[in-house]
Parts: structure tokens; C-alpha cells; sequence
């Protein structure tokens, strides 16, 4: 029960969208903004190299924070960089890296998928309550796009979740790449009658993403390392809200990336409902 308590308070912490983030979308192709074309070898932080094939092209940290304050979000911590096909394309994969500690894989052996989406779709309730009071139509977890599934031999976790409100469908599609101190995330932006021609993408860049030697997930001391407290499994429901990535994609890419924030506080009310069940408090600590 640790985990998903642990899960409860990093999301309320502060790392999540607030009501007044920014809609309008920002240029990416402006003259500030010095995009590099693959291939190219990409430094992440001191934890991982990004082979980055030809065909592609990156914004770098510094960059993608300015895109990102640009779109109206002060929390920017953690980014790593912002990867496309091309400065104008209608899809992005961002990337950001969490020291969370070296997160545990145990329960990815025995984790029930369904369970984890009916707790992600019975905590829409809490948000659909404020919604009505606004008039607003309610937000629903239709499934999964694609189950969860956790590759032991390079460990790497990769899921999709779809959800629509009223005649607006979306998906968040996320990928977890876990090392020695902490994990990588990269998350697609696309909308969800693209997920299939998108994820291949996704697909290729998670290949070509590596962590240094002394940094990779084999190279875990349990005599000097700390010990993530988030489970894989409750990272997995709770991790697109604690990284706040949805919020901080608002606005990016217009209404589509408005919706994908929209889910994210789904997955919030789900989180925290689950913390409710297990721990049977009325709410976190």
C-alpha cells in the first residue's frame, strides 16, 4: 500500500496543470528555436544516450522549456528534450527524466490491467461531479488502447489509454525506460485515430534510447541505492500524473493536447481513489 500512498502525495504535490494553463498553440518553428536533425547522438542528463535516426529532428532541454513556458506552464523541471519528424509535424514525443530511485519490477509479473483501468475509470466520477456543476460534459475511460506490457530483458514499460468527452476521442500513449537511479519517460501527443500510425515511431526511438553504463537498471546497488517508493504497477497508473507531463503538454498542439490534459486529471482522481481504497481513508495524508 506504500506505493500507491507515495503515488497519492507526489501527485498533490504540485507537479499538476493548473486551470489556467495556456490553450493557444505556440510556433515551433520560429527562428529561436535551434532544431538538430538525426542522426545524432543525444546526451540525456548523465543517465542515457538517444540514438537519434535520420529522419527525425530534436529540440534540446533549454529549447523544449521555452516551447513549454511558451505554452504557458512554469514547471518545467525534469525535461529532457522534444523529438518529431519535422518542426511542422502534428505529433511529438516528449521526453523527461524522474530520480525517483531505483523503481522495483516485482508486480509487473502478476499486475491485472483490467483492475488498473477500472480503478482509472471509477475515479472519473470525482472529476465528472465538478464538471457538471460547470455544465461541462463528463469525461470517460473508454479502455485501454493498449494493455500494458513490461519488457524484463531491457526493462521498459509501454501503455495506452483512451477516453472521450462528448464527441472529442484521445489517447495518451506512454513508454518508461527504468535505470539505476530513477526512469525516462517519453509520451506521444497525437490524437487517437493516429495512435497506429504514430507508435511505430515511438517504437524506434525506445530502441534507440540506452542508459550509460554505471546508470542502467542492472547496475542497481541495494547497498547504497535508494529504493524507489512507487512500485512498477502503480507507476504505471499513477506515472502520467505525477510527472504532470499532460499538463505540461496543454496547449501545444490546440484542442487535441487540451483534451489529453483532460485525462490526466482523470488519472489524478483515479490515483487518489485508489489510495482511498487501500488505505480506507477519506484522503491522503
Amino acid at each position: 500500500m506504500r506505493d500507491y500512498r507515495c503515488i497519492a502525495l507526489l501527485v498533490c504535490a504540485g507537479l499538476w496543470p493548473s486551470p489556467g494553463a495556456a490553450e493557444s498553440a505556440p510556433s515551433r518553428t520560429g527562428a529561436e528555436l535551434r532544431w538538430q536533425s538525426g542522426p545524432l547522438s543525444i546526451p540525456l542528463a548523465d543517465q542515457a544516450v538517444l540514438e537519434l535516426p535520420a529522419g527525425y529532428v530534436f529540440l534540446d532541454a533549454d529549447q523544449t522549456r521555452q516551447v513549454l513556458r511558451g505554452a504557458g506552464h512554469s514547471e518545467v523541471g525534469g525535461v529532457l528534450g522534444l523529438v518529431s519528424e519535422n518542426p511542422d509535424a502534428d505529433w511529438s514525443v516528449f521526453l523527461e527524466y524522474n530520480d525517483s530511485g531505483h523503481v522495483k519490477d516485482d508486480d509487473a509479473r502478476s499486475w491485472d490491467a483490467d483492475a488498473m483501468l477500472k480503478v482509472m475509470q471509477d475515479g472519473t466520477e470525482v472529476v465528472n461531479e465538478r464538471r457538471r456543476e460547470k455544465n461541462l460534459p463528463p469525461l470517460v475511460v473508454t479502455g485501454w488502447a493498449e494493455k500494458p506490457h513490461y519488457d524484463a530483458a531491457t526493462n521498459k514499460v509501454l501503455w495506452a489509454v483512451a477516453g472521450k468527452s462528448a464527441d472529442h476521442e484521445f489517447v495518451n500513449f506512454n513508454t518508461l525506460s527504468l535505470g539505476r537511479h530513477g526512469y525516462i519517460s517519453m509520451n506521444l501527443v497525437t490524437g487517437l485515430e493516429a495512435l497506429a500510425q504514430r507508435k511505430p515511431h515511438v517504437e524506434i526511438l525506445l530502441k534507440r534510447l540506452r542508459f550509460v553504463e554505471g546508470r542502467r537498471y542492472a547496475d542497481f546497488n541495494s547497498a547504497t541505492d535508494k529504493v524507489a517508493a512507487v512500485g512498477l504497477a502503480a507507476l504505471v497508473a499513477g506515472a502520467a500524473a505525477k510527472t504532470g507531463l499532460l499538463g505540461k503538454l496543454a496547449g501545444l498542439l490546440g484542442p487535441l493536447l487540451i483534451l489529453l490534459k483532460k485525462l490526466g486529471v482523470v488519472i489524478l482522481a483515479a490515483v487518489i481513489a485508489l489510495y482511498r481504497t487501500l488505505t480506507g481513508k477519506k484522503k491522503p495524508t
